[in-house]
């Protein structure tokens, strides 16, 4: 047989970097084996840092993301890190409200300290692995107005035992679509135990907190 008559192998597709990091971000949420995730996560972040350019910010500078949610009165909501990295980078968009079966009716609250805290503390990414042990809870911050958005007050029970007028004041519903381009900033919760030193900065060495804080604007 002639060289001309051997047959080409298709050559494999690449993996793009914005594949990569929805893949890595699918495995981390999906794993319940902190050895696997302490060596997955360097990776996930050098593909944020190096491949896509996004800038990390970590301890006090997590505030610019919350500044930023407030000064362009954002809603935010805790999320699936993997359903937030699919809408950034490969423009796909996910439904919340009723119609996505979020559990719970308050599914978002507006950016007031007070409405982060209980975002953390009760909010549940929607999806059967939700508070997956990699990569904990991601708070994504968004623009509540638009078109494929609609935005409502929350009706709390007069037999509710919670604080019902601080949760009227910050809880709301959200039902439709949240596109990249409503996206404007993202905030990782990610247990301490499974993070590597290597990823520490020198304050999370010194400070024993339970979690450690990444995120960025989008």
């Amino acid at each position: 047989m002639s060289s001309q008559e051997i047959p080409v192998q298709p050559s494999e597709k690449r993996e793009s970097p914005q594949e990569r990091v929805v893949r890595l971000s699918r495995e981390l949420e999906q794993s319940q084996d902190p050895q696997f995730i302490q060596r997955a996560l360097p990776e996930l972040f050098d593909v944020l840092k190096k491949e896509l350019g996004i800038s990390l910010l970590s301890g006090e500078e997590i505030q610019k993301v919350y500044n930023l949610f407030q000064e362009e009165g954002c809603l935010v909501r805790v999320e699936n890190f993997t359903r937030i990295m699919s809408a950034l980078e490969l423009s796909q968009g996910f439904k919340v409200g009723e119609s996505a079966d979020d559990s719970h009716y308050a599914n978002a609250v507006i950016p007031d300290p007070e409405g982060i805290r209980l975002a953390f503390a009760e909010g549940q990414a929607s999806g059967p692995l939700r508070l997956a042990m990699g990569l904990g809870k991601s708070l994504v911050g968004f623009r509540g107005h638009s078109d494929h958005l609609t935005v409502s007050n929350v009706d709390f029970s007069e037999d509710d035992q919670r604080d019902v007028a601080k949760r009227d004041y910050l809880c709301r519903h959200i039902e439709g679509e949240i596109l990249k381009e409503d996206i404007r900033g993202v905030v990782m919760r990610i247990p301490r135990n499974v993070v590597g030193e290597s990823l520490l900065t020198d304050e999370e060495l010194e400070n024993e907190g339970q979690f450690i804080f990444r995120g960025f604007i989008a």
